[in-house]
């Protein structure tokens, strides 16, 4: 890769990384009202079952990560349910 190729890409990931900074930074400019306590409520009594799907590469030269993935994903989704049961246990 020629000199001028590396500065190009150089220039090309410091500008997103900008980009990325000021989002993050910058936030976003959602208000928060009086409804947001009525919406919380709303969202905690939902119920049923979430579906979540993964593409992850489990053949291959990435495969050792897309399985440390797959584990991870399973770790988390147990977790989560744990938790789930002890909001639901501390209602009542």
């Amino acid at each position: 890769m020629s000199s001028t190729g590396k500065i190009i890409g150089i220039a090309i990931v410091g500008i997103i990384i900008v980009i990325g900074l000021g989002f993050a930074v910058g936030g976003s400019d959602t208000e928060v009202n009086e409804s947001t306590d009525s919406t919380i409520q709303e969202i905690s009594e939902l119920s049923g079952v979430v579906n979540i799907g993964l593409i992850l590469p489990l053949s291959g030269d990435l495969a050792t990560h897309g399985l440390e993935n797959l584990e991870g994903s399973k770790f988390g989704v147990i977790e989560f349910n744990k938790h789930l049961e002890e909001m639901s246990s501390m209602d009542t």
